[in-house]
C-alpha cells in the first residue's frame, strides 16, 4: 500500500503468524495491538547485536526528575536523560544485558513472571497504559498457549528494525490501522467505531489549518483537541502540519476517549514523542468531560478541534445525564440547542466541541468533524437535529461541508462528509456556506482493506498519485460559486472513458438552508 510499507506488511504478517490460528480471537488481537503499539515503537532499537537493542523495551517514561542510569546509557538509547526513568532491572533483563539478545529467551519457563515483574516496576504513567491494555492477562493467555516465547522472539529478531529512523510515526500509524482493522472485523465492531485513514486526516487538517496566517509566527502556541481521539491520529497529523510549517511552533495536544486500548495507544504515543501525556483523558466525553474546567475554574477552550465520532452509535446509556445537563444548564452547558435521536449521537459531539470555542475577541476557534449523512438529512422542522442545524447556521458558524468519496473507511463504505466550522469567518464568508463535491477525487487501491477500496490521492504517500488533497484544499480556499473540474468517467452506455465537467463548489447564503414544514390537511368528503 505504501512505498516504504514493507516493514508494516512484514510486521503484520509476523504477528499474525505467531498466533498460528486462522481466526485470532479478540483477546489475541488485543495483545497484538498491545505488543504492536508498545514494543514496536518503544522496544526495538537500531542497535543489532547490542545489549541496548533490547533496552528500549524496558524504558519507562515519567515526568519525575532524575535519571538512575548513567548519561552515557541514556545517550545510547537516543532519548533525553530527563525522560528516562527505568526501574531496577529484573532477572531476565540482567540476563539479556549480559548475554545479548538471546538472554531473554534463555529462561523460557519464567518468561511470563519475569515480564510481569518488570512491568510492575515501571513508572505509574506507563503502568496505567499497560493495565488498560490488559497486558498481564494477555501475557498469561499467551504463555498458556506457548505463544509468548514466539512473539518475543519475533520482536527481538535483529532483522526487524522498527526504530523511528526506519519507521516514522506516520508509518507506525498505518501499522496500528491495519492491526486494529483486523481486530475490529473479527469482533464485528460498529461501523465508524475505529480509525480514520491517514490521507483523510491530512485532508481534514489541511482544510482546518490552511487559512491560518499566524501559524508561521515565531514560537506560536496553539491548542488542538479531539474529544474522540482514538489512537491520536488526528492530533499527530495536526501537530506535524504545524511543525512542518514552523519548527519553532508549540502545538499542545489534548484528547479524550472511552476505549481503554485506543486511549492506551494514544497515551503511549504521546509519552514516546515527549508530549504531555496527562492531556490524554480516559472516560466518556458526554458523562465525564475531561476538559470542563481548568484548575483556576476557567472554562476549557481550544484553538483547533477535530473529531471522527462513531457513526450511528446510540447514546441511550448517557441519555439521563445529557438530558439533565440540557434542562438545567441550557446554552450555558453543551446541549442547549437540543438533542438528536437516541440512535445517533454524532451531533452531540459537535455541540460538545462548539461549547469549547474561544470567544472571537480572544482569537476564536476552528473545528472540523467527520459525519455520515445522518446529521445532514435527518429530522423534520422543529425536531432535534433540525433545531441543532438551525442554531449552528443562525450563529453563522458553518463554513463548509465537503462530500467525500465512498469506500474510504475500513469498516464502512457509506457516504461521509467533513463539516468545517468557525466563529471567526473571514469577511467574504460571512453569512455564507460553501458546499464542496469531492466525491470524484479518489484513486483505486491496489488491494482493498476491509471496506476501504479507495483512497484520496496524496503524492507524499505515493509519488504517482494525483494531488487530490492539494486540489480539494485549493477549491476550499478559492471559495467560488460554480467552480468546475474535469473528470474521467465511464460512459454508462458505451462503457468507454469520457471527460466530463462537474461542478465542485457551490456557495449559498445561510438563509437558503431555512425551511418551514407545512401540513396540508384534506377535509373528509
Amino acid at each position: 500500500m505504501f512505498s516504504e510499507g514493507r516493514a508494516r506488511i512484514h510486521l503484520c504478517k509476523l504477528l499474525l503468524a505467531a498466533f498460528e490460528a486462522p481466526s485470532p480471537t479478540r483477546a489475541a488481537m488485543s495483545l497484538i495491538q498491545s505488543v504492536g503499539s508498545i514494543l514496536s515503537r518503544a522496544a526495538i532499537a537500531s542497535f543489532p547485536g547490542s545489549p541496548f537493542h533490547l533496552s528500549r523495551l524496558v524504558v519507562g517514561f515519567s515526568d519525575a526528575p532524575g535519571d538512575p542510569w548513567p548519561a552515557s546509557s541514556a545517550a545510547r538509547l537516543r532519548f533525553p536523560a530527563t525522560k528516562i526513568r527505568p526501574p531496577l532491572p529484573p532477572r531476565f533483563l540482567e540476563s539479556a544485558l549480559s548475554c545479548g539478545l538471546n538472554g531473554l529467551l534463555d529462561d523460557p519457563n519464567n518468561l511470563a513472571p519475569n515480564l510481569n515483574s518488570y512491568i510492575n516496576g515501571f513508572s505509574p504513567n506507563v503502568r496505567a497504559i499497560m493495565e488498560r491494555f490488559g497486558f498481564d492477562a494477555q501475557i498469561a493467555k499467551m504463555a498458556e498457549k506457548d505463544l509468548l516465547y514466539l512473539v518475543i522472539k519475533a520482536f527481538i529478531d535483529p532483522k526487524i528494525d522498527l526504530s523511528p529512523e526506519r519507521v516514522d510515526n506516520i508509518q507506525m500509524g498505518y501499522v496500528f490501522e491495519e492491526l486494529i482493522r483486523v481486530g475490529a472485523e473479527q469482533s464485528n465492531e460498529e461501523a465508524g467505531e475505529h480509525f480514520t485513514p491517514r490521507e483523510v486526516i491530512r485532508l481534514m487538517v489541511n482544510l482546518l489549518l490552511s487559512p491560518e496566517k499566524d501559524l508561521a509566527r515565531s514560537h506560536v502556541v496553539k491548542t488542538i483537541y479531539d474529544p474522540a481521539c482514538g489512537t491520536g491520529g488526528m492530533l499527530s497529523v495536526s501537530e506535524k502540519y504545524i511543525r512542518d510549517l514552523n519548527a519553532e511552533a508549540q502545538p499542545k495536544l489534548f484528547g479524550q476517549d472511552w476505549n481503554d486500548e485506543a486511549w492506551a495507544v494514544c497515551k503511549s504515543d504521546m509519552l514516546i514523542k515527549g508530549e504531555d501525556a496527562e492531556n490524554i483523558i480516559l472516560g466518556d466525553t458526554f458523562t465525564k468531560d475531561g476538559f470542563d474546567r481548568m484548575a483556576d475554574g476557567k472554562k476549557w477552550t481550544f484553538d483547533y478541534m477535530l473529531a471522527n465520532p462513531p457513526f450511528g452509535v446510540e447514546w441511550k446509556q448517557q441519555q439521563k445525564y445529557i438530558n439533565n445537563e440540557k434542562e438545567t444548564l441550557g446554552f450555558s452547558g453543551r446541549f442547549g440547542a437540543g438533542t438528536p435521536r437516541v440512535n445517533d449521537g454524532a451531533l452531540l459531539f459537535l455541540q460538545h466541541m462548539l461549547s469549547k470555542m474561544r470567544a472571537p475577541q480572544d482569537g476564536g476557534s476552528r473545528l472540523a468533524i467527520v459525519f455520515n449523512g445522518s446529521p445532514l438529512f435527518t429530522g423534520d422542522a422543529g425536531g432535534g437535529e433540525s433545531e441543532i442545524r438551525r442554531w449552528i447556521i443562525e450563529n453563522d458558524w458553518l463554513e463548509a461541508i465537503v462530500a467525500l468519496p465512498e469506500q474510504l473507511f475500513y469498516n464502512t463504505g457509506i457516504s461521509t462528509y467533513f463539516w468545517v466550522l468557525t466563529n471567526r469567518k473571514e469577511k467574504p464568508r460571512k453569512g455564507k456556506v460553501q458546499l464542496i463535491d469531492a466525491r470524484q477525487f479518489w484513486v483505486q487501491m491496489e488491494k482493498s482493506l476491509g471496506n476501504k477500496c479507495r483512497r484520496i490521492g496524496d503524492p507524499s504517500d505515493k509519488a504517482k498519485d494525483p494531488d487530490h488533497i492539494g486540489e480539494i484544499t485549493k477549491i476550499f480556499g478559492n471559495f467560488k460559486d460554480g467552480e468546475t473540474r474535469a473528470f474521467t468517467e465511464e460512459d454508462p452506455i458505451t462503457h468507454q472513458p469520457v471527460q466530463r465537467k462537474r461542478v465542485v463548489s457551490k456557495v449559498f447564503d445561510n438563509e437558503d438552508f431555512g425551511y418551514h414544514k407545512i401540513t396540508v390537511e384534506r377535509p373528509c368528503v
